[in-house]
């Protein structure tokens, strides 16, 4: 976030390299990679990294991590092929059905403001809104002000 892309994933391979000796999951680091290749624009390396955070996540029990990993892969078809915009609305609502399940607030902000760009993108405004409208309360519910701007400024299109 800020602006250190190629640092933040270097940092993150040797994080993920470094942990792969531990005898927990990694999959909330796999995850965070996966987000790094993405934002790099590596999208076939992002798809790969997110089956690996999702694979962990099952092995390991851990629901949370599979729902950041399902939301990877919205965000991943949502930006890789406008063909792929099922896959990514599957997914993201996947991860806003866990994130609600488990109580993660901040995934399920997350997982609107993701549909909410999805339905701006293939023409659904109205939903948008919708999506947008609750991705902006929750963000100013739990004081997550840098997600905040960015949703008002997905919203202006």
């Amino acid at each position: 976030m800020a602006g250190r892309l190629d640092e933040a994933v270097a940092c993150l391979e040797q994080a993920v390299e470094r942990a792969a000796f531990l005898k927990h999951s990694q999959a909330a680091r796999v995850v965070q990679l996966g987000y790094g290749y993405l934002d790099q624009g590596r999208l076939t390396k992002a798809l790969e990294i997110a089956q690996r955070g999702l694979d962990l996540a099952g092995q390991h029990k851990e629901r949370g991590h599979e729902g950041l990993a399902l939301r990877l892969f919205g965000e991943i078809y949502a930006r890789h092929d406008p063909h792929e915009d099922e896959l990514a609305w599957t997914y993201y609502r996947q991860a806003l059905e866990r994130a609600n399940d488990l109580g993660m607030r901040p995934l399920a902000a997350h997982s609107h403001r993701g549909i909410g760009k999805l339905c701006l993108r293939t023409g659904k405004a109205d939903r948008a809104h919708e999506y947008f409208t609750t991705a902006t309360a929750m963000y100013r519910e739990m004081d997550m002000g840098f997600w905040l701007e960015q949703v008002e400024r997905d919203a202006l299109g």
